[in-house]
This record gives structure tokens, sequence and C-alpha cells, in this order.
């Protein structure tokens, strides 16, 4: 008999919503790394862009130990998020540049504009001197918002 571990890293099921804000909330957690590794606002935008770029292929390209549902992949990804970013005015439909976009771009987008709306959030919480306490409740919301734009849930739904 063998008495080998198993050392199989876990798979990633990013169509559970916990599992997805788990993955957003590292996001989020990374990106605040960034701010405090970062020499440059140059070196920090790259970055950001780098890891945003990365996210997008998950969500659009098989990629081992990440599990999605079809709903929640490519295409149909796309669609509901150029629905719902358009639905909420964080895009415009009739730019040509979104009438032309792919599937990973709008996955890009999503996680470029969730990073824009976190920096936002930090600024806000600072300028009303919210405590640690507050700033995690709107914090969490922001990442259950995203979680379920992604997955279409609530006021996301089809």
């Amino acid at each position: 008999m063998s008495s080998q571990l198993d050392v199989r890293p876990d798979v990633l099921h990013l169509s559970d919503p916990i599992e997805l804000s788990s993955f957003f909330d590292g996001y989020l957690d990374f990106v605040l790394d960034l701010f405090d590794r970062a020499e440059e606002a140059e070196e920090l935008s790259n970055s950001i862009t780098s890891h945003a770029q990365f996210m997008a292929s998950m969500f659009t390209e098989k990629t081992p130990m990440v599990v999605l549902d079809e709903n929640d992949f490519g295409d149909k990804l796309a669609l509901r998020l150029k629905t719902s970013l358009t639905h909420d005015g964080l895009i415009t439909e009739v730019l040509p540049v979104v009438v032309q976009t792919h599937a990973q771009d709008y996955v890009f987008l999503a996680g470029m504009l969730m990073v824009r709306q976190f920096v936002d959030l930090i600024r806000d919480s600072e300028e009303k001197k919210e405590s640690p306490d507050v700033f995690d409740l709107r914090r969490t919301a922001l990442v259950g918002d995203w979680v379920n734009r992604f997955l279409g849930k609530h006021k996301y739904a089809e």
C-alpha cells in the first residue's frame, strides 16, 4: 500500500457564489497589495491590467483547475456582462469599441471596473472617516454585487 499524500491543488468552482466571492475578494486584496508595493503609477496600472487580463482568460478559455458552468463562461457571460454594464451606465452600448468587443474583453473590462469601484469605495470611506467595520461591509456588498453580475443572480437575472 502506498502512503503518498494527494498533493493536487484544489479546483476553483467559479460558478459557486461562495468561491467566486472569495476569488473576487482575493482580487481586491491583490489590488491593495499592489498599492502598497508599486513605486510608480505606471507600474501599478500595468500590474492591475495584467491581473485583469488573467482573470478574463479564466472566464473565456478552458483553464486547468477552474470549473465554470456553461452559462458563466465565454460568450454567455460576455452577453450578461454587456447587458448589465450597459443597463447600469458603466459602459455605453453605442460606442464602436463596445459593438466589436469579444467575450474576453467584457470580462477584462468588468475586472477593471471592479477595481475602479473599489478605489472609489476606499476614497469615499476615507473621506467619510468610516470605521473599518463599515468599510468591510461596503466591500462585502461590492464583491456581492459583482458576484451577482457575473452569475446572473438577483437584479442581474435574465
